[in-house]
């Protein structure tokens, strides 16, 4: 996974989607002064991954999608990384 630059992302609010086998997730980052503001959950259909629902506050805590997966539920935690890594890069497009 290339993480973006953590600097010069525009504000804004940018849609990140990422489907995997079994496991679709479409969410939406809100980025402000370079920080992830907030990470909402549109779509997420898995099968025994809901606990990876809450790798999103670590990603938001931390500010980057480089975070540990959660554990049961591998698939649905890097597919929400890589959503949140998609939307991500929208905001450092120039």
């Amino acid at each position: 996974m290339i993480i973006p630059q953590m600097e010069n992302l525009k504000d804004g609010s940018y849609l990140g989607e990422c489907k995997t086998g079994l496991v679709y997730v479409r969410l939406q980052v809100e980025v402000k002064q370079d920080t992830i503001k907030r990470i909402r959950l549109l779509q997420h259909d898995n099968g025994m991954g809901k606990a990876a629902e809450r790798i999103l506050t670590d990603i938001q805590s931390n500010n980057t999608p480089a975070v540990d997966d959660i554990s049961s539920a591998t698939i649905s935690s890097r597919a929400m990384k890589m959503a949140v890594q998609k939307a991500l890069e929208k905001a450092a497009q120039p």
